[in-house]
């Protein structure tokens, strides 16, 4: 995928999810998404990536400091 088709499809994403009144972070895309075109027409850039992180949910009954573990199918019996 091309970096301006990827930026057209986050401005899609943003478009559904922000509302419309609310203009300070709509101004606020406005002004990062100009940003982002900025540097890729910049020559110095020479490639694109894309980091996705996640992080697991942490179990509310795990004592502090402990992650809870899954139970194996072992431990059932």
């Amino acid at each position: 995928m091309a970096p301006g088709q990827r930026l057209s499809g986050i401005q899609k994403q943003n478009a559904k999810d922000v509302d419309r009144k609310n203009f300070l972070y709509i101004e606020y895309l406005i002004r990062r998404g100009k940003k982002q075109l900025e540097q890729l027409k910049s020559a110095d850039t020479v490639g694109l990536s894309t980091i996705k992180i996640t992080t697991p949910a942490t179990p509310a009954a795990a004592p502090e400091g402990r992650t809870a573990q899954p139970a194996s199918p072992d431990s059932a019996k």
